[in-house]
């Protein structure tokens, strides 16, 4: 037992007297190159560096930190700094410091913040970082430089293998004046760590912060590299993120499978959980102003509502349902991306509802002002389609529709509505900014149709094919543009019950006040008609 003690006694005082030479080792090394160090980091950012001090840290081993740092921007940028932090603490090998020879087992950064710019021609403060070409060339391991570090005395090798990197309470501010105006995103709590570093083997990460607020809606780990593949580096991650304040949109589930290359990020599979359903995507991305952009794949199951408010704006009208979304754009990165966006888009939604807008009773009240016609919609069949009439609402079967997408517009020439009472057959287009354009049919059921003509056998005149046709055009913002009957396509259907009887019809419709225009000729029924239908349209 005594000889047990006095062993154990042996190596407390060998490894007590390593820590010593350890020490006094690394106190030597940071006093005669404090300006080389500082020196060498400036060469590696390619930008000015300044420190406040170079010392010694204790905790879970020795290390060397350098607090107060801060790292010029690019001066074409602006004259506040790319990066600052309280301290950046290297933790080191303790047996190669023996040697006076510095590795690097673990760098902290503590309370970084970051400043990204992309200027007016799309260009990144990131692109110019980044070691001279003379700097480039130099050998690996501290050696004197111009200036006070040429004085210092000669640095071992400082290999840099690090074996993890830490960021902590990080905050990143991303400013893109390639926008009018500037658009500010500001991301908060940044905790990111890099495990297992290595050229050869896939480093993992892990990564929360707080975007656009101060609660934490970004959870991300997984594995990329390995970095000696850096031609085209994989990437895996897992995780979520969202909602954020201008992205009303939050995703569970991710799973991410793409490479990165010097000029872009390849998307080979991007899935996962968001608006109520689940989506699966592939595509590309340049990381340069003005490269390409490519998305292509299908969300299932999706909620409408959550879709039309996914921009963080107040929805034009409070729409129910859920359906599935196919897509395939091309765009350019740089500017709005969404406005550069173009390829084709189609949907494909099964039973829901469009909340205060009333499509059906919007279009038979106004045809209804037509004096042959006031007693169209006859009090027996109000009550009979009472979830028509008495709806603020309208509802719907499916929706399908193929829209073509370019320079910030959809347009379609297929949109179908299929309900119980009625179907729609649509035509137009609609914009990033709301505004929406279309015409179309709204064709009622045929048992509708013949309860209308049996009170009212006028409203035959308006029958294709055995059903009560009425043409509409809806122009205007989406949210506050109301549905009107089309003047142009009524005349040219009451045109041809008028062919035989153009004056009784006529007489019927106008009320018999037609004056001068009463004389017969062969223009004479298309020209009352578009008269009488826009007065009475308010068109």
């Amino acid at each position: 037992m005594r000889k047990l003690l006095i062993g154990l006694a042996i190596v407390v005082l060998v490894l007590a007297a390593a820590l010593v030479v350890a020490v006094l080792s690394l106190n030597r090394i940071i006093a005669a190159n404090r300006d080389v160090i500082v020196a060498r980091l400036q060469e590696a950012v390619g930008r000015p560096v300044q420190v406040k001090d170079v010392v010694v840290r204790f905790g879970t081993g020795l290390g060397i930190g350098l607090t107060q740092i801060q790292i010029g921007d690019d001066p074409a940028f602006g004259r506040e700094p790319f990066l600052r932090a309280d301290e950046l603490t290297a933790r080191l090998k303790l047996w190669p410091l023996l040697e006076r020879r510095l590795e690097v087992r673990r760098v902290s950064l503590t309370a970084p913040t970051l400043r990204i710019v992309r200027n007016a021609t799309g260009k990144w403060n990131y692109e110019s970082l980044g070691p001279h070409a003379s700097q480039a060339r130099r050998q690996e391991g501290i050696v004197p430089v111009a200036g006070p570090a040429a004085s210092a005395a000669p640095v071992p090798p400082f290999a840099f293998l690090v074996q993890s990197v830490k960021v902590t309470d990080g905050t990143a501010v991303f400013v893109d004046r390639a926008r009018s105006p500037e658009s500010v995103t500001k991301v908060q709590k940044i905790d990111l760590e890099f495990r297992d570093v290595s050229q050869d083997r896939p480093i993992g990460f892990d990564l929360k912060a707080a975007v656009e607020g101060d609660r934490d809606n970004v959870r991300l780990t997984g594995l990329v590299g390995p970095l000696a593949q850096r031609a085209r580096l994989p990437l895996k991650v897992q995780g979520s993120f969202g909602p954020f304040a201008s992205l009303n949109a939050a995703v569970d589930g991710m799973d991410l499978r793409a490479f990165m290359t010097p000029d872009s990020i390849e998307l080979e599979q991007l899935s996962g959980n968001a608006l109520s359903g689940t989506f699966g995507l592939a595509g590309a991305y340049a990381l340069g102003s003005g490269g390409p952009v490519r998305l292509a794949g299908e969300l299932r199951g999706i909620s409408l509502q959550q879709l039309v408010s996914v921009r963080g704006h107040a929805s034009a009208y409070a729409i129910e349902g859920n359906g599935s979304l196919r897509l395939d754009l091309r765009g350019t990165t740089g500017g709005d991306l969404l406005r550069s966006m173009a390829g084709t888009m189609a949907v494909d939604v099964a039973g829901g509802a469009i909340r205060d807008f009333n499509l059906v009773n919007e279009l038979l009240t106004r045809v209804s002002g037509l004096p042959a016609l006031t007693r169209m919609i006859a009090d027996r069949i109000k009550p009979k389609y009472g979830h028509i009439f008495n709806s603020n609402e309208t509802r719907f079967d499916k929706v399908q529709a193929s829209f073509r997408v370019s320079n910030g517009r959809a347009d379609t020439d297929d949109m179908t509505i299929v309900a119980e009472d009625f179907g729609v057959r649509a035509a137009g287009w609609f914009d990033l900014d709301r505004n929406v354009d279309m015409t179309g049919t709204l064709r009622m059921s045929k048992r509708f149709s013949d309860d209308v003509a049996a009170d009212v056998k006028e409203a035959r005149y308006l029958f294709d094919d055995g059903q009560l046709a009425i043409p509409f055009e809806l122009r205007g913002k989406l949210g506050e543009a109301k549905p009107k009957p089309d003047t142009a396509h009524l005349t040219r259907l009451l045109e041809r019950a008028a062919a035989g009887s153009a004056g009784q019809l006529l007489d019927k419709l106008f009320g018999g006040k037609r004056g001068a225009e009463s004389t017969p000729g062969a223009k004479q029924p298309s020209n009352s008609l578009q008269r009488g239908l826009r007065e009475l349209f308010g068109r």
